[in-house]
Protein backbone atom coordinates (compact mmCIF):
# COMPACT_ATOMS: atom_id res chain seq x y z
CA UNK A 1 0.00 0.00 0.00
CA UNK A 2 2.61 2.44 0.82
CA UNK A 3 4.25 1.86 -2.18
CA UNK A 4 0.84 2.52 -4.69
CA UNK A 5 1.23 5.70 -2.24
CA UNK A 6 4.85 6.53 -3.33
CA UNK A 7 4.05 6.31 -6.79
CA UNK A 8 1.07 8.43 -6.91
CA UNK A 9 2.80 11.20 -4.74
CA UNK A 10 5.80 10.44 -7.06
CA UNK A 11 3.64 11.10 -10.56
CA UNK A 12 1.86 14.20 -8.91
CA UNK A 13 4.97 15.94 -7.91
CA UNK A 14 6.46 15.45 -11.26
CA UNK A 15 3.41 16.51 -13.27
CA UNK A 16 3.63 19.79 -10.98
CA UNK A 17 7.13 20.44 -11.72
CA UNK A 18 6.91 19.93 -15.30
CA UNK A 19 4.33 21.79 -15.78
CA UNK A 20 5.95 24.67 -13.59
CA UNK A 21 8.91 24.14 -15.52
CA UNK A 22 7.49 24.18 -18.74
CA UNK A 23 6.85 27.90 -19.33
CA UNK A 24 10.42 28.66 -18.44
CA UNK A 25 11.72 26.11 -20.39
CA UNK A 26 9.85 27.31 -23.20
CA UNK A 27 11.37 30.77 -22.76
CA UNK A 28 14.88 29.12 -23.22
CA UNK A 29 13.96 27.20 -26.15
CA UNK A 30 14.61 24.15 -24.26
CA UNK A 31 10.69 22.86 -24.05
CA UNK A 32 9.52 24.42 -27.58
CA UNK A 33 5.30 24.57 -26.92
CA UNK A 34 4.56 23.82 -30.58
CA UNK A 35 5.83 20.56 -29.88
CA UNK A 36 2.78 19.96 -27.39
CA UNK A 37 -0.69 19.40 -29.15
CA UNK A 38 -2.74 20.68 -26.34
CA UNK A 39 -6.61 20.28 -26.92
CA UNK A 40 -8.66 18.56 -29.27
CA UNK A 41 -8.98 20.53 -31.70
CA UNK A 42 -5.36 20.82 -33.07
CA UNK A 43 -5.30 16.55 -33.21
CA UNK A 44 -7.97 16.48 -35.32
CA UNK A 45 -7.29 15.93 -39.18
CA UNK A 46 -8.49 18.80 -41.47
CA UNK A 47 -12.07 18.35 -42.53
CA UNK A 48 -12.46 18.53 -46.88
CA UNK A 49 -15.04 21.38 -47.29
CA UNK A 50 -16.27 23.11 -50.94
CA UNK A 51 -15.63 26.40 -50.57
CA UNK A 52 -13.02 27.74 -52.60
CA UNK A 53 -9.42 27.71 -52.07
CA UNK A 54 -6.40 29.87 -53.67
CA UNK A 55 -3.11 28.25 -54.04
CA UNK A 56 -0.43 30.59 -54.38
CA UNK A 57 3.08 31.60 -55.25
CA UNK A 58 5.41 34.12 -56.55
CA UNK A 59 8.83 33.90 -58.34
CA UNK A 60 12.23 35.15 -58.16
CA UNK A 61 12.57 39.10 -58.97
CA UNK A 62 14.30 40.37 -61.61
CA UNK A 63 14.68 43.76 -63.07
CA UNK A 64 12.01 44.41 -65.87
CA UNK A 65 12.48 45.98 -69.40
CA UNK A 66 10.16 48.25 -69.77
CA UNK A 67 6.90 46.39 -69.86
CA UNK A 68 4.14 45.83 -67.82
CA UNK A 69 1.97 43.72 -65.36
CA UNK A 70 0.12 40.53 -67.20
CA UNK A 71 -1.62 37.54 -66.28
CA UNK A 72 -3.52 34.54 -68.36
CA UNK A 73 -6.23 32.17 -67.01
CA UNK A 74 -6.88 29.07 -68.34
CA UNK A 75 -9.02 26.09 -66.86
CA UNK A 76 -7.70 23.01 -66.12
CA UNK A 77 -10.26 20.16 -64.89
CA UNK A 78 -12.52 21.68 -62.61
CA UNK A 79 -9.27 23.93 -61.77
CA UNK A 80 -8.70 27.55 -62.16
CA UNK A 81 -5.00 28.23 -63.29
CA UNK A 82 -3.23 31.32 -64.09
CA UNK A 83 -0.13 33.24 -64.37
CA UNK A 84 1.94 36.15 -65.21
CA UNK A 85 4.34 39.03 -63.66
CA UNK A 86 3.90 42.22 -61.44
CA UNK A 87 6.02 44.95 -61.89
CA UNK A 88 6.71 46.58 -58.50
CA UNK A 89 8.96 50.12 -58.06
CA UNK A 90 11.95 48.04 -57.46
CA UNK A 91 13.29 44.05 -57.32
CA UNK A 92 13.27 44.23 -53.55
CA UNK A 93 8.94 43.19 -53.35
CA UNK A 94 6.98 40.20 -52.43
CA UNK A 95 4.04 39.50 -53.27
CA UNK A 96 0.57 38.29 -51.54
CA UNK A 97 -2.52 37.21 -52.79
CA UNK A 98 -5.95 36.56 -51.37
CA UNK A 99 -8.81 35.21 -52.48
CA UNK A 100 -12.60 37.33 -52.27
CA UNK A 101 -16.03 36.15 -53.29
CA UNK A 102 -19.40 38.33 -54.39
CA UNK A 103 -21.78 38.15 -52.10
CA UNK A 104 -23.81 40.45 -54.28
CA UNK A 105 -27.03 37.90 -55.86
CA UNK A 106 -25.47 38.04 -59.00
CA UNK A 107 -25.17 35.00 -61.98
CA UNK A 108 -22.42 34.11 -62.88
CA UNK A 109 -20.76 34.36 -59.07
CA UNK A 110 -18.02 36.75 -59.38
CA UNK A 111 -14.53 35.15 -57.81
CA UNK A 112 -11.64 37.96 -57.36
CA UNK A 113 -7.81 37.64 -56.66
CA UNK A 114 -6.44 40.76 -54.74
CA UNK A 115 -2.62 40.30 -55.27
CA UNK A 116 -0.88 42.95 -53.85
CA UNK A 117 2.71 43.91 -53.14
CA UNK A 118 4.58 44.03 -50.48
CA UNK A 119 8.33 45.85 -50.11
CA UNK A 120 10.90 43.67 -48.00
CA UNK A 121 12.42 45.62 -44.96
CA UNK A 122 15.85 45.80 -44.20
CA UNK A 123 16.76 45.02 -48.19
CA UNK A 124 19.70 46.67 -49.90
CA UNK A 125 18.22 46.83 -53.53
CA UNK A 126 19.03 47.63 -56.93
CA UNK A 127 17.40 50.92 -58.35
CA UNK A 128 15.39 49.44 -61.07
CA UNK A 129 11.36 48.13 -61.96
CA UNK A 130 11.28 44.79 -60.34
CA UNK A 131 9.65 41.88 -62.65
CA UNK A 132 8.15 39.24 -60.01
CA UNK A 133 6.78 36.28 -61.94
CA UNK A 134 3.94 34.52 -59.90
CA UNK A 135 1.16 31.51 -60.39
CA UNK A 136 -1.73 30.70 -59.02
CA UNK A 137 -4.83 28.16 -58.78
CA UNK A 138 -8.67 28.42 -57.75
CA UNK A 139 -9.63 25.16 -56.09
CA UNK A 140 -12.72 23.36 -54.57
CA UNK A 141 -15.16 25.74 -57.56
CA UNK A 142 -18.53 24.47 -57.98
CA UNK A 143 -20.32 23.33 -61.20
CA UNK A 144 -21.13 26.17 -63.20
CA UNK A 145 -20.52 29.60 -64.16
CA UNK A 146 -17.90 31.63 -62.58
CA UNK A 147 -16.53 35.23 -63.55
CA UNK A 148 -12.88 35.19 -62.61
CA UNK A 149 -11.26 38.29 -61.99
CA UNK A 150 -6.97 38.45 -61.32
CA UNK A 151 -6.24 42.38 -59.91
CA UNK A 152 -3.05 43.99 -59.40
CA UNK A 153 -2.66 46.59 -56.76
CA UNK A 154 -6.07 47.62 -57.93
CA UNK A 155 -6.15 47.46 -61.45
CA UNK A 156 -7.97 44.62 -63.35
CA UNK A 157 -4.85 42.39 -64.95
CA UNK A 158 -7.45 39.62 -66.45
CA UNK A 159 -10.80 38.69 -66.40
CA UNK A 160 -12.68 36.00 -67.78
CA UNK A 161 -15.94 33.92 -67.77
CA UNK A 162 -15.37 29.88 -67.19
CA UNK A 163 -17.77 26.98 -66.57
CA UNK A 164 -16.88 23.88 -64.18
CA UNK A 165 -17.92 21.04 -65.76
CA UNK A 166 -20.78 19.24 -63.95
CA UNK A 167 -18.60 16.04 -63.81
CA UNK A 168 -15.26 15.57 -65.03
CA UNK A 169 -14.15 11.72 -65.36
CA UNK A 170 -10.01 10.90 -64.65
CA UNK A 171 -7.84 9.27 -66.69
CA UNK A 172 -7.80 5.87 -66.30
CA UNK A 173 -4.66 3.63 -67.68
CA UNK A 174 -4.76 0.56 -68.70
CA UNK A 175 -2.91 -2.17 -67.37
CA UNK A 176 0.56 -2.54 -68.64
CA UNK A 177 0.78 1.44 -69.87
CA UNK A 178 4.07 2.92 -68.71
CA UNK A 179 3.79 6.54 -67.73
CA UNK A 180 6.27 9.26 -66.50
CA UNK A 181 5.33 12.37 -64.64
CA UNK A 182 7.85 15.65 -64.52
CA UNK A 183 6.43 18.47 -62.04
CA UNK A 184 9.48 20.23 -62.59
CA UNK A 185 8.34 20.64 -66.52
CA UNK A 186 4.74 19.88 -66.02
CA UNK A 187 5.47 16.82 -68.44
CA UNK A 188 3.43 14.11 -69.08
CA UNK A 189 4.20 10.91 -71.08
CA UNK A 190 2.50 7.79 -71.77
CA UNK A 191 3.88 5.14 -73.30
CA UNK A 192 7.04 7.73 -74.14
CA UNK A 193 4.30 9.96 -75.87
CA UNK A 194 3.68 13.47 -74.14
CA UNK A 195 0.40 14.25 -73.66
CA UNK A 196 -1.88 17.22 -72.79
CA UNK A 197 -3.63 16.38 -69.38
CA UNK A 198 -7.44 18.26 -69.76
CA UNK A 199 -8.57 15.16 -66.93
CA UNK A 200 -7.60 16.37 -63.06
CA UNK A 201 -6.05 13.16 -62.33
CA UNK A 202 -4.96 9.82 -63.69
CA UNK A 203 -5.52 7.29 -62.14
CA UNK A 204 -3.85 3.47 -62.91
CA UNK A 205 -3.42 -0.01 -59.94
CA UNK A 206 -0.43 -0.56 -59.51
CA UNK A 207 1.44 -3.56 -57.22
CA UNK A 208 2.32 -2.25 -53.57
CA UNK A 209 3.47 -3.94 -50.31
CA UNK A 210 0.32 -5.17 -49.25
CA UNK A 211 -1.05 -5.78 -53.11
CA UNK A 212 -3.06 -4.28 -55.96
CA UNK A 213 -3.78 -0.26 -54.47
CA UNK A 214 -5.51 2.18 -56.70
CA UNK A 215 -2.92 4.71 -57.34
CA UNK A 216 -4.43 8.12 -57.98
CA UNK A 217 -1.80 11.03 -59.36
CA UNK A 218 -2.42 14.65 -59.81
CA UNK A 219 -0.50 17.43 -61.03
CA UNK A 220 0.10 20.56 -58.53
CA UNK A 221 1.19 23.40 -61.12
CA UNK A 222 1.31 25.89 -58.60
CA UNK A 223 4.08 24.26 -56.74
CA UNK A 224 5.38 21.98 -59.51
CA UNK A 225 4.59 19.13 -57.20
CA UNK A 226 2.76 15.99 -58.05
CA UNK A 227 0.17 14.66 -55.52
CA UNK A 228 -0.61 10.45 -55.44
CA UNK A 229 -3.48 9.34 -53.40
CA UNK A 230 -4.65 5.94 -52.31
CA UNK A 231 -7.47 5.49 -50.31
CA UNK A 232 -8.11 9.20 -49.86
CA UNK A 233 -4.24 9.44 -48.22
CA UNK A 234 -2.05 12.05 -50.08
CA UNK A 235 1.45 12.67 -50.69
CA UNK A 236 3.07 15.31 -52.67
CA UNK A 237 6.80 14.80 -54.06
CA UNK A 238 8.63 17.48 -56.13
CA UNK A 239 10.20 13.97 -57.95
CA UNK A 240 9.76 12.94 -61.54
CA UNK A 241 7.50 9.85 -61.36
CA UNK A 242 7.37 6.55 -63.45
CA UNK A 243 5.50 3.68 -63.24
CA UNK A 244 6.34 0.64 -65.87
CA UNK A 245 4.92 -2.84 -65.16
CA UNK A 246 2.27 -1.83 -62.57
CA UNK A 247 5.29 -0.84 -60.46
CA UNK A 248 5.70 2.97 -59.14
CA UNK A 249 9.02 4.44 -59.18
CA UNK A 250 10.74 7.38 -57.98
CA UNK A 251 14.18 9.27 -60.28
CA UNK A 252 16.75 10.19 -58.43
CA UNK A 253 20.39 10.59 -59.56
CA UNK A 254 21.14 6.64 -59.26
CA UNK A 255 19.04 6.28 -61.24
CA UNK A 256 14.74 4.39 -60.59
CA UNK A 257 13.88 3.77 -57.14
CA UNK A 258 11.13 1.11 -56.10
CA UNK A 259 8.61 2.70 -54.49
CA UNK A 260 6.02 -0.45 -52.76
CA UNK A 261 4.81 1.49 -49.40
CA UNK A 262 1.84 3.70 -50.42
CA UNK A 263 0.33 6.83 -48.57
CA UNK A 264 -2.02 4.91 -46.83
CA UNK A 265 -0.19 2.51 -45.61
CA UNK A 266 1.78 5.25 -43.52
CA UNK A 267 -1.54 5.58 -41.61
CA UNK A 268 -1.33 1.81 -40.53
CA UNK A 269 3.06 2.04 -39.40
CA UNK A 270 2.16 5.44 -37.20
CA UNK A 271 -0.43 4.01 -34.97
CA UNK A 272 -2.74 6.90 -32.90
CA UNK A 273 -0.91 9.67 -34.96
CA UNK A 274 -2.81 12.21 -36.47
CA UNK A 275 -1.09 12.53 -40.18
CA UNK A 276 -0.53 16.43 -41.07
CA UNK A 277 1.88 16.14 -44.11
CA UNK A 278 3.47 13.13 -46.30
CA UNK A 279 6.21 13.86 -48.80
CA UNK A 280 8.09 11.24 -50.77
CA UNK A 281 11.70 11.97 -52.07
CA UNK A 282 14.70 10.60 -53.07
CA UNK A 283 17.95 10.89 -51.09
CA UNK A 284 20.88 8.82 -51.10
CA UNK A 285 19.59 6.35 -53.87
CA UNK A 286 16.37 5.36 -51.23
CA UNK A 287 12.79 6.84 -51.89
CA UNK A 288 12.24 8.22 -48.43
CA UNK A 289 8.76 9.28 -46.89
CA UNK A 290 9.14 12.74 -44.64
CA UNK A 291 5.96 12.63 -42.51
CA UNK A 292 4.66 15.32 -39.96
CA UNK A 293 2.39 14.37 -37.50
CA UNK A 294 1.51 14.42 -33.62
CA UNK A 295 1.50 11.37 -32.00
CA UNK A 296 -1.00 10.16 -29.00
CA UNK A 297 1.54 9.72 -25.94
CA UNK A 298 0.93 8.79 -22.33
CA UNK A 299 3.05 11.38 -20.17
CA UNK A 300 4.26 9.01 -17.32
CA UNK A 301 2.51 5.98 -18.52
CA UNK A 302 -0.63 7.88 -17.27
CA UNK A 303 -2.06 11.44 -18.76
CA UNK A 304 -2.48 11.63 -22.35
CA UNK A 305 -0.60 14.19 -24.33
CA UNK A 306 -0.21 15.13 -28.39
CA UNK A 307 3.52 15.39 -29.02
CA UNK A 308 4.77 16.73 -32.02
CA UNK A 309 6.68 14.35 -34.19
CA UNK A 310 9.30 13.95 -37.77
CA UNK A 311 9.51 10.58 -39.15
CA UNK A 312 11.56 9.46 -41.82
CA UNK A 313 9.98 6.23 -43.41
CA UNK A 314 11.68 3.86 -46.17
CA UNK A 315 9.10 3.68 -49.06
CA UNK A 316 10.73 0.44 -49.97
CA UNK A 317 10.20 -1.77 -46.98
CA UNK A 318 8.14 0.59 -44.46
CA UNK A 319 10.69 0.33 -41.93
CA UNK A 320 11.27 3.55 -39.69
CA UNK A 321 14.46 5.07 -40.81
CA UNK A 322 14.35 7.91 -38.17
CA UNK A 323 12.40 10.02 -35.52
CA UNK A 324 12.72 13.09 -34.20
CA UNK A 325 10.65 13.81 -31.13
CA UNK A 326 10.78 16.34 -28.11
CA UNK A 327 13.44 16.10 -25.35
CA UNK A 328 10.56 15.19 -22.95
CA UNK A 329 9.43 12.05 -24.89
CA UNK A 330 11.69 10.37 -22.67
CA UNK A 331 8.92 11.15 -19.66
CA UNK A 332 6.49 9.33 -22.64
CA UNK A 333 4.60 6.05 -23.65
CA UNK A 334 4.48 5.65 -27.52
CA UNK A 335 2.27 3.08 -29.29
CA UNK A 336 4.63 0.63 -31.03
CA UNK A 337 4.92 1.28 -34.55
CA UNK A 338 5.58 -0.79 -37.60
CA UNK A 339 3.57 -2.29 -40.77
CA UNK A 340 2.89 -5.83 -40.28
CA UNK A 341 3.17 -8.16 -42.62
Amino acid sequence: MRQIINLFLTTLLSLLFLSSISPALADRGMIPMSDIAWNEQEVQPCSSHSTPELAFTSLETRCAAGEGSTTTISLRGDKVFFSGYAIASTPCHELEAELVLSTTLQYPQAIVVNISAQEASDAICIQCLGKIPFKGEIRNLEPGEHEIQICYQGSTLAQQRIEIPSEIEPLELLPGTALTVNPGEMLIKVDGIPVELSAPAIEVTIQAHKGLRELRIELEQVFDRVKISANDVSATTGETIGIEDSQLFLESPQGWIPVRIMPDEVLELLHQQEIQSIELNAMDGQALFAIQGIAKAKLLGLFPIGMRVKTTVSALSGQIIEEEMPWWRLFCDLPQRGISQ
